[in-house]
């Protein structure tokens, strides 16, 4: 099942420090600057979804990509997903089932396999736990 559209609340430029897949989880790196580049470890924190992809090329001229943080985000799943699910990163930023004691990023308002992009409801930035 495919996504429809999606509501912005809350999006926010940052500097790419690599490549960024859009759709997908990002987290901050580095200090000052406000760098972001893709979650890579399953279950880490998230500051939100890029909106748009970024070349690595155009990662090195310090190229900004825009970050969902809060709201409703279109994010492309990483396994089979559940609808009113708990969300959490995959190793490539893509959006799964979480885990208990993972870092939980929202809530799957819409279900979907490998691959398809699933609408999240987002937590916010920090990955605050979701209560349902």
């Amino acid at each position: 099942m495919s996504a429809v559209g999606g509501v912005e609340v809350a999006d926010l430029g940052f500097i790419a420090s690599a490549a960024i897949t859009k759709y997908r989880f990002v987290k901050g790196v580095g200090t000052g600057d406000r760098s972001v580049e893709l979650c890579d470890t399953a279950g880490e924190a998230a500051l939100g979804v890029a909106m748009h992809d970024v070349e690595a090329d155009m990662a090195t001229q310090g190229a900004h990509v825009n970050v969902r943080l809060m709201g409703i985000a279109v994010v492309e799943a990483g396994a089979t997903v559940t609808q009113y699910g708990k969300v959490q990163t995959d190793t490539t930023g893509r959006a799964i089932d979480a885990a208990a004691a993972d870092n939980q990023l929202g809530v799957f308002l819409s279900g979907g396999d490998v691959g398809d992009l699933v609408t999240v409801a987002l937590a916010g930035p920090g990955a605050q736990p979701v209560l349902v």
